[in-house]
């Protein structure tokens, strides 16, 4: 017997699982939306919706209604009530949370509540919401909220008004209802309303019946409206100084740039071979045209260049970290008294320490303090060419005056431009200012372009410039395969350059394509075989020109209800 019953209530156990935990479907609509409308004397509206839910399913918490603000003078809540119980202010259930400008959020917090009917009510004063309109005062209100996603079942608004105000019509604008009327009231009624129906209503008093002043909203568009009237002769005179602008200040950085180019006729070089035998930092320096932004690009060649020479050498060595196989060393082999200042300055970049130069240095350890030492380097170099006549004066003058007026109209630009739309509600011109704003931007930025690309070298140097430029261009086409080498040693006496001509790492790339170069003596790898020392150079290379690049040392690895009152949004959850 036991055992029966057991069975049987396993199966109905069974039977009922399948429906257990599975959450409740809800709904809801409304049977009623009425609204009752009282103007007072000043034409302030008070306002009282009561709203009939029908919550099927659930549960339910909450139910809210959004009123926008625009076009009136502000709107207060007064009351909230929940079946007929007024609710204080709170956002625990049983309580009213108003919050917000416009719109102004009202949301009722109630018990969780599942199939049944609640009464929502709602007070709030409208201020300013009457105005004067065609010999007329005019109220044109939407009662019912325009974006709801329930169903009004019916809807009743009524207007009551004084009887000293002569009202000279009364009408729907938008939507449809029926509408009724006395001498001192009007009714509009409607029902079957889909989600987010509504309708929008007019009423036209006797001029001054309700409104002596106009609301403040309406001030302010007129003045606005009176404001945009006269932007359109505005428009031509401020879209003529804008061209005018632009013309002229384009003249005149253009006509000024012209006093610094190079002269006419330099030469073009096009041979396959370094132009001069020129140090390596200066054919950077050159080839950059006078540019000292990539100091650690003409440090690293002057490096290379120094190990031909046999004053440094680099071997790879084995270490015994787990996260480091092998290491490359830098060997101060030799000092010589005299070297160029800018060497001098290398010697301390890849060999300076606090206690003096070090005899050895890992490449590893390059990166501490490296961005600071190549700047030293750099202001060596700087004073070393500048010495040997590179730079022009008056050339670099008027760079500079060319980089300074660019930046002073492309910051000004902006302030103009916000000043413009600041004022833009406020001043008769209107936008137009920020033509005037966009055409000093323009120029700027063509200032800009042009002290780039003015030259600083001095006429001396122009066209070893433009040789040893041609010459990069040539390195470049040899590691794309454009070109070959001109001789087959060519790749250890072009190694310096390409460095200091910022291509250290595709001249490695281009090396582990060919493998048939000699290993110059200055470099000593771990692997005996002639593929393992050549991978150890390459990356060797690699390994120094990213110490730069990671430190920050390198700049060139940096790399339908319109015009209406009311309306808003209701709902529940």
């Amino acid at each position: 017997m036991i055992t029966q019953w057991l069975l049987s209530l396993l199966s109905l156990s069974l039977l009922f699982a399948p429906f257990v935990g599975l959450p409740q479907t809800k709904s809801y609509d409304a049977e009623r939306f009425d609204v009752a409308i009282t103007i007072e004397s000043d034409g302030t509206l008070l306002v009282t919706e009561t709203l009939v839910f029908r919550f099927t399913g659930g549960p339910f918490t909450y139910a809210f209604r959004n009123l926008p603000t625009e076009k009136t003078d502000g709107i207060e809540v007064v009351s909230a009530s929940f079946d007929g119980v007024m609710l204080p202010r709170g956002e625990d259930a049983g309580q009213v949370e108003v919050e917000g400008e416009d719109p102004l959020a009202i949301t009722w917090h109630f018990a969780p509540t599942s199939d049944s009917t609640h009464t929502l009510g709602l007070t709030y004063r409208v201020r300013g919401v009457m105005f004067q309109d065609s010999g007329s005062d005019l109220l044109r209100w939407q009662a019912l909220p325009e974006a709801h996603d329930y169903t009004i079942a019916r809807s009743r608004v009524v207007v009551t008004y004084l009887t000293a105000a002569s009202l000279l019509d009364s009408r729907v604008t938008y939507g449809s209802a029926q509408v009724e009327g006395d001498s001192s009231e009007v009714t509009f009624t409607t029902q079957d309303l889909g989600a987010d129906e509504f309708f929008v209503f007019e009423l036209r008093f006797a001029p001054g019946s309700l409104v002596s002043t106009a609301p403040q909203w309406q001030v302010a568009q007129e003045q606005t409206q009176a404001l945009r009237a006269g932007w359109g002769r505005w428009a031509l005179p401020s879209a003529g100084a804008a061209l005018l602008i632009f013309g002229l200040g384009l003249a005149a950085v253009v006509t000024y740039q012209k006093r610094f180019q190079a002269p006419a006729g330099a030469e073009s070089f096009t041979a396959n071979r370094p132009p001069s035998d020129r140090l390596p930092a200066f054919a950077g320096v050159l080839a950059q045209q006078g540019s000292l932004q990539y100091g650690w690009d003409y440090a690293l060649g002057s490096l290379f260049q120094l190990a031909q020479r046999g004053l440094v050498s680099i071997e790879e060595r084995a270490t015994n970290t787990w996260f480091r196989k092998h290491t490359y060393v830098l060997r101060l082999n030799t000092l010589p008294a005299h070297l160029d200042p800018h060497e001098q300055a290398v010697i301390q970049v890849f060999f300076g320490t606090k206690q003096g130069l070090a005899q050895e240095m890992p490449v590893h350890t390059l990166q501490n303090s490296l961005q600071r030492r190549v700047k030293f380097f750099t202001d060596e170099l700087k004073k070393e060419i500048t010495g040997l006549g590179f730079f022009d004066a008056e050339r670099q003058r008027g760079r500079n005056i060319l980089f300074g007026w660019g930046w002073v109209l492309i910051l000004l630009s902006p302030a103009l431009a916000v000043a413009g739309l600041l004022l833009l509600m406020r001043s008769a011109i209107g936008p137009w200012p920020v033509l005037i704003a966009a055409s000093m931007f323009f120029v700027g930025f063509v200032a800009m372009i042009l002290g780039a690309t003015t030259p600083t070298l001095s006429d001396g140097w122009i066209n070893e410039s433009a040789s040893w430029v041609a010459f990069k261009k040539y390195l470049r086409n040899v590691t794309k395969g454009r070109e070959s080498l001109a001789y087959a040693a060519g790749f250890s006496e072009y190694l310096p350059y390409a460095a200091a001509l910022g291509l250290a790492d595709v001249w490695a790339t281009y090396l582990k394509r060919h493998e048939d170069f000699e290993i110059p003596a200055w470099f000593t790898g771990l692997n005996a075989t002639a593929s393992g020392s050549h991978a150890g150079f390459i990356v060797m290379i690699a390994a120094i020109n990213a110490s730069g690049a990671s430190s920050g040392a390198s700049a060139s690895a940096a790399g339908a209800a319109a015009g209406a009152a009311g309306g808003g949004a209701s709902g529940a959850g």
